[in-house]
């Protein structure tokens, strides 16, 4: 059953039941990446106190508890945390870890497959960088980790588990990160959605004759009100990330699984012989691209995001992070890094640079990237 209307969304990503019932609803409708990458976080465990927890050490930055490994831990804290990783510190581990990506490509490299490496390895060398052993990191690993999430996330779906390639993903991962059990808890939630978002972002920026100076602004002067500027008649990063958000949201769906009661008199008196558990999934994706945002709902365009243009009634449909108690804790850090690491790879793209994009016919997700390439402009100089 899907939602698509912003009043129905709204109830259903807010509803009057306790924060207990609400962790159990999403867990059950997380169930199969619980099954997929042997994961006990919040996001799939309905344990209240696995919550309580990861949320106050979230915002209210308390101490970390060593033990903690069943939750997000310190390290996907630090994703979501200005203080802990300052944006100018973000983007100078981003400038260096592009250049070393792009320096190592072939002729022709898959764009997809490049910002995938870059993005881990920012993370791997940001977010844990007094914990990763970064001299055992090489491409090669870093490419069987990220093909093989994606490719255990995309199985997941049809209940399709690989539990060889699991253990492959695992064995990389200890050796970057040989401290933790099962870093998995900590990799999923800062990359898998982080490394489309910069993918599509890239994607839509690269030709973008706007978008090109806000970026470069920002890696000049990565700092919050910089990503909040708005150019002259342009736009701001903020309001391109909006935008990329908006029209390819990370999560299209926020699903949750529901028991409904039967009615009938039979399932009043019997109501354990009368339940059955629902799925329910919010469309994101519809609601956003809604007649609210008037004939031009299906463009891009980030100036619709300016304040004197964009009313309250399309700021609400804006739910890419979800909505009420489980709204994701990264809102309003995640969109930042993100542009931060866009800026960085746009700012060494370009025909007097060497490496020049391809666009593919459509913009992908975490699939769908056919096409869309980065090549070195001197080889193109020699064929």
């Amino acid at each position: 059953m899907k939602l698509t209307s912003l009043e129905e969304i709204e109830t259903f990503l807010s509803p009057p039941h306790s924060i207990a019932a609400q962790l159990a609803s999403r867990a059950m409708a997380n169930s199969r990446l619980k099954d997929a990458f042997n994961i006990n976080s919040t996001f799939v465990n309905g344990n209240i106190d696995v919550h309580s927890i990861f949320t106050k050490q979230v915002l209210q930055q308390l101490p970390i508890d060593d033990t903690a490994d069943i939750m997000l831990t310190r390290h996907a804290i630090q994703l979501i945390s200005p203080r802990k990783l300052p944006l100018c510190r973000l983007a100078d581990i981003a400038k260096e870890t592009v250049a070393l990506h792009l320096n190592n490509i072939p002729a022709v490299a898959s764009l997809d497959k490049v910002v995938r490496r870059i993005t881990i390895h920012v993370i791997l060398l940001g977010l844990l960088r007094d914990y990763v052993d970064d001299s055992a990191i090489s491409t090669d690993d870093l490419d069987l980790v990220t093909n093989g999430i994606n490719e255990l996330w995309t199985l997941s779906k049809s209940s399709t588990y690989r539990p060889d390639l699991l253990k492959e993903v695992n064995e990389r991962l200890r050796c970057w990160l040989p401290g933790y059990g099962n870093p998995l808890e900590i990799i999923i939630p800062a990359y898998e959605t982080l490394w489309r978002v910069v993918a599509i972002a890239v994607s839509l920026g690269h030709d973008n004759r706007h978008a090109l100076p806000v970026f470069g602004a920002l890696l000049k002067q990565p700092t919050v009100e910089q990503y909040r500027e708005f150019a002259n008649e342009s736009f701001s990063a903020d309001a391109f990330m909006q935008e990329v958000l908006r029209l390819y949201p990370p999560t299209r769906r926020i699903s949750r699984v529901v028991t409904v009661s039967s009615s009938s008199i039979l399932g009043k008196i019997f109501p354990q012989l009368f339940t059955r558990k629902v799925a329910i999934a919010a469309d994101v994706e519809a609601l956003q691209r809604a007649d609210v945002w008037a004939d031009s709902r299906g463009e891009f365009d980030p100036a619709r995001h300016h304040p004197q243009r964009c009313t309250e009634q399309q700021r609400k449909t804006l739910l890419a992070f979800g909505a009420g108690k489980l709204t994701c804790v990264a809102k309003n850090w995640a969109p930042q890094a993100a542009a931060v690491i866009v800026a960085a790879i746009l700012d060494q793209i370009g025909d007097e640079k060497g490496f020049i994009i391809e666009a593919g016919r459509v913009v992908g997700g975490r699939e769908g990237w056919d096409g869309w390439a980065i090549r070195r402009t001197n080889d193109l100089l020699l064929t």
